[in-house]
């Protein structure tokens, strides 16, 4: 038995609070899902292919990073588009949505697991259909990991809130 599922069971134990040999699977199956840590699975560079704080900006129109401001990027592979918007948000923070796409059809795809990762911090995004969401992301330098059905994409050194 790994260590982890080890703590899982003395915490599952201690939480329903019966001396339990072992907590029930179900309690223990949800619980490792809720505290799964990402497994490293190999992945493709995807490259930024266009940013939408570049070039023209328009005057006086929050555009310039004021709260409720908008903007997009878009990552490139072989394979894929990743469109990825960021919005501003009250404080320090950014609202981040996004899309995969599969280049040839223009299908979107549904990613298995988005994780957001900067300084050691690991943040998981919600998925919605096709699209992924991430509230309240502080500003800084963010690696996002987006897992689809058969492999892994990268999109590095994200700067959220500049």
């Amino acid at each position: 038995m790994r260590r982890d599922d080890q703590n899982l069971e003395e915490d599952l134990r201690a939480a329903l609070g019966t001396p339990v040999s072992s907590p029930p699977a179900l309690a223990l199956q949800a619980a490792r899902q809720i505290f799964a840590k990402p497994k490293p699975r190999p992945g493709i560079l995807a490259a930024l292919r266009f940013d939408g704080r570049q070039g023209l900006v328009l005057a006086r129109d929050g555009s310039q990073g004021m709260p409720g401001s908008s903007f997009q990027r878009i990552f490139e592979t072989e394979t894929y588009l990743v469109d990825l918007w960021e919005e501003r948000t009250a404080g320090q923070t950014s609202y981040l949505i996004g899309q995969v796409y599969e280049k040839t059809t223009g299908a979107t795809l549904p990613a298995e697991g988005v994780f957001l990762m900067a300084s050691g911090t690991t943040r998981i995004a919600r998925s919605e259909g096709a699209e992924w969401h991430a509230e309240s992301v502080p500003a800084g330098q963010w690696s996002v990991q987006l897992w689809l059905e058969s492999e892994t994409l990268l999109l590095e050194n994200i700067e959220v809130g500049a």
